[in-house]
């Protein structure tokens, strides 16, 4: 080869290496323009922190303590359980009114039951309760959240928060309540938010301490609808109640506030005032709920310090968006008022609400008091107190008056009345199902052992030997 050829074989190398690397440096500095621009653009964000991922409602739920209250309770329903084993696999957290169980109205006649097997699921970080009706029995269901490690979640004063959504459904209602645990109705008051029929917007219901009447409340009308997502929150207080929707304070109340140990009985029922249409079905869904105990001394723990960036940003950060006032519909009877929190109203009650049936499905009721919540059985002799028919095995059953102990089994327990004054006499009935989940209320009887005068006498002379004496 030529000396020649050799200098042009090399220019031509030369040009073609010139051209290779002017290529790839086009290549690696375009790349690099477009990283930056989607790394400011947030394209290359890190998997967010469990508190913070979006939940299915478009709205994480809150993971930590606030300024004045101690959080106690969350479930965010990651742990999915189809119809029939949500009892089950949620039962660490949960307490629920068993299959059978009727709810308020269905204590008043109507064919309404509660029936967790068939209403409660959860898929996809969602608790759904499907409403509907079965051979002429309309279903739903009732939970209460285990709190400070009590089946019922009792406690003096809290904020309960809960995010939820539902069908249109004619005729099913939420009832969702603080009830006084003492069941002495309406004198410990009652706190009802959010309640109303499904079809229709919710309100709220506070009955007040000390009140003879269900009338003896304030309400407050028209908040929302359930067909979109919403966020609603209590904040019992000592002498105050806030009710929060959303973000905003929608209600308040400073007036007689119930002041006695409740629970928080996350209540879905029907039949009030009409039960819904045989083909009247659909879904309440619920995306997460928590619950904190007041405590004025706790603080809200700091937010972290953001490590600074190395690279400067001239980015401009993201406005929070302004939440929105809702603007509610006046109610019929509220007086005029100017400003977009509802009007404060006296109204007749919309419902009662009996946080737990009678057991005593054995005896025969004689007059059911919608006054104060009890059934009084006309009882005398021996009786036998049956555990409802539920869904959840029952493991024990125990029958009690004043601490002391009438009687216990696993199914049934039979109470002498004899042992007992003549008159009205409340008694404790406590119920264990298979999960070591206790359920507490009370029903009342009145004893009527005693026919005639000398009978009377010798009764009352006897009694209090016998009430010592009773096995």
């Amino acid at each position: 080869m030529s000396p020649s050829h050799n200098t042009q074989e090399v220019t031509r190398l030369r040009k073609s290496y010139m051209m290779a690397g002017t290529f790839l440096g086009g290549v690696f500095l375009f790349s690099a323009v477009l990283v930056l621009i989607t790394s400011r653009a947030g394209y290359n964000k890190q998997p967010a922190s469990h508190a913070a991922t979006a939940s299915p409602s478009g709205q994480a739920m809150p993971v930590g303590d606030l300024d004045g209250w101690r959080q106690n309770f969350t479930d965010d329903f990651t742990t999915d359980a189809p119809l029939g084993t949500f009892q089950t696999k949620y039962a660490s957290k949960w307490h629920f009114y068993l299959d059978g169980w009727k709810d308020t109205a269905g204590q008043q006649g109507a064919p309404s039951r509660y029936y967790p097997s068939k209403v409660l699921s959860a898929s996809g970080g969602v608790l759904n309760k499907y409403l509907h009706t079965e051979n002429g029995t309309p279903m739903a269901a009732a939970l209460l959240p285990i709190l400070n490690g009590q089946a019922n979640g009792s406690q003096l004063y809290g904020k309960y928060t809960i995010r939820f959504k539902s069908d249109s459904l004619l005729g099913f209602k939420t009832a969702w309540l603080q009830w006084p645990d003492s069941g002495v109705w309406p004198r410990d008051g009652e706190i009802d938010y959010p309640e109303g029929d499904l079809s229709k917007s919710f309100g709220a219901f506070i009955h007040r301490q000390g009140a003879t009447t269900g009338t003896d409340q304030t309400a407050f009308s028209n908040l929302g609808t359930y067909t979109s997502w919403h966020t609603a929150s209590l904040e019992w207080l000592p002498g105050r109640i806030n009710l929060i929707l959303d973000g905003v304070t929608v209600g308040t109340s400073t007036n007689r506030i119930p002041n006695t140990s409740m629970h928080w009985v996350i209540q879905t029922e029907s039949c009030l005032p009409t039960c819904p249409a045989a083909n009247v079905a659909g879904n309440l869904q619920i995306d997460w709920a928590v619950a904190y105990a007041y405590s004025p001394t706790t603080k809200a723990p700091a937010p972290p310090t953001p490590t600074p960036s190395t690279t400067p940003s001239t980015s401009t950060p993201t406005k929070e968006p302004t939440p929105l006032t809702p603007t509610p519909t006046p109610s019929k009877t509220a007086a005029t008022n100017s400003s977009s929190t509802p009007s404060i109203t006296t109204e007749p009650v919309d419902s009662i609400h009996s946080p737990a049936p009678a057991p005593m499905e054995t005896l025969t009721p004689v007059i059911e008091r919608r006054k104060n919540l009890e059934i009084s059985y006309k009882v005398a002799g021996k009786v036998t107190i049956t555990a409802p028919i539920t869904g959840t095995e029952v493991k024990s059953i125990q029958v009690s008056e004043n601490n002391k102990i009438l009687g216990k089994g696993s199914k049934t327990v039979t109470v002498d009345t004899t042992v007992l004054a003549e008159g009205t006499h409340t008694l404790t009935v406590k119920i264990k199902d298979a999960a070591n989940v206790q359920t507490e209320y009370q029903v009342q009887i009145k004893v009527t052992n005693i026919k005639g005068f000398w009978q009377k006498l010798w009764y009352k002379l006897t009694t209090p030997w016998r009430y010592i004496s009773r096995p």
